[in-house]
């Protein structure tokens, strides 16, 4: 009869033991996950403070297409590249328009592109082109959009 007894306790307690075990085994995994989450965003952050761009400058091309070229120059101390995640929004007359890549806007040139390529570096400066037809007269707000979120906007009267 005693023995039994001791039976069930061993198996209750080996049971308190993997039960146990699993809970910290998942706390773990939880403290784990958060960790990586509060690392990734701190990066992220790091990044966006040191990322600042400019609008310098806005040219019409009255003689052929009637687009808006727009230079947008690094100021910060970061790289920007992947154009195709940037966002641009064109305020036009009043009308405002999300504006996709390459149907609606391209990269066009870059300017002091000495260290890496295609890549705008701190203290260089593309050109995007907005391939819509403006005309003489109208009113603009334009708004360029990098992948972490740091913002350069302008407005620009036609002409």
């Amino acid at each position: 009869m005693g023995f039994d007894t001791i039976i069930v306790s061993i198996i209750s307690i080996a049971m308190i033991l993997v039960i146990a075990y699993s809970f910290v085994m998942e706390t773990d995994n939880i403290v784990d996950s958060v960790h990586t989450g509060f690392n990734s965003l701190h990066k992220t952050t790091i990044k966006r403070i040191h990322t600042d761009i400019s609008i310098e400058n806005i040219r019409w091309n009255l003689t052929g297409n009637k687009h808006l070229y727009i230079n947008v120059t690094n100021t910060g101390d970061t790289k920007i590249s992947d154009y195709s995640l940037w966002d641009v929004v064109l305020i036009k007359n009043g009308v405002v328009e999300y504006l996709d890549y390459d149907t609606d806007w391209d990269v066009y040139a870059f300017y002091n592109d000495t260290i890496n390529p295609n890549i705008l570096d701190p203290s260089e400066t593309l050109e995007i082109r907005i391939l819509r037809t403006f005309n003489s007269g109208d009113v603009v707000w334009i708004e360029v959009s990098t992948p972490n979120g740091v913002v350069a906007a302008k407005r620009y009267v036609v002409g």
